[in-house]
């Protein structure tokens, strides 16, 4: 079967033949290479396998432990995959390769518009790609966000980013 039932629980029945994205996605996250680098096959693969808020669809109203439970599991999924992301943006940075590196970090400004340390990788590496127009422009849509949504300013590094990108 691929359900397990009790009284009182509901699980996954691991021993099925049922295939769970999030199952998968933890695995490849644990997938590690010598000297515990990353391996960024896995971690491709991994945030491939996100398309959309864990349960999207499902709302719960009449209990408090499931709807804890999925609250908090959407919250873990969400992060794990942003650190998935800012590590494969990083890495490829690493390795100059800022091309790969760029979508990954414009992935992570859409999941969390309010991250800076992703907005600066994304300034950054279009700066690093020769866009810095497009650097200095995703300045100003991160400003203006902030401003927008929570009444701040950019953080001092980003700005420090900002004026040096500015300033060649």
């Amino acid at each position: 079967p691929f359900l397990l039932t009790t009284r009182r629980t509901i699980q996954f029945n691991p021993a099925s033949d049922a295939w769970l994205d999030v199952s998968a996605f933890y695995a490849l996250l644990h997938t590690t290479r010598p000297a515990g680098q990353p391996d960024l096959q896995s971690l491709e693969e991994a945030v491939g396998l996100c398309r959309g808020t864990f349960l999207e669809d499902v709302t719960v109203t009449d209990c408090a432990e499931l709807e804890e439970w999925l609250l908090l599991t959407r919250e873990q999924l969400r992060r794990l995959a942003l650190e998935s992301l800012h590590q494969l943006a990083e890495c490829y940075e690493q390795l100059g390769q800022w091309d790969r590196a760029l979508p990954h970090a414009r992935r992570q400004v859409e999941l969390e518009p309010w991250d800076e340390r992703a907005e600066r990788q994304v300034m950054r590496l279009l700066a690093l790609t020769g866009r810095r127009n497009a650097a200095l422009a995703q300045y100003e849509i991160c400003r203006t966000r902030l401003a927008k949504e929570l009444g701040v300013e950019p953080e001092r590094e980003t700005t420090q980013l900002f004026e040096r990108i500015r300033d060649g």
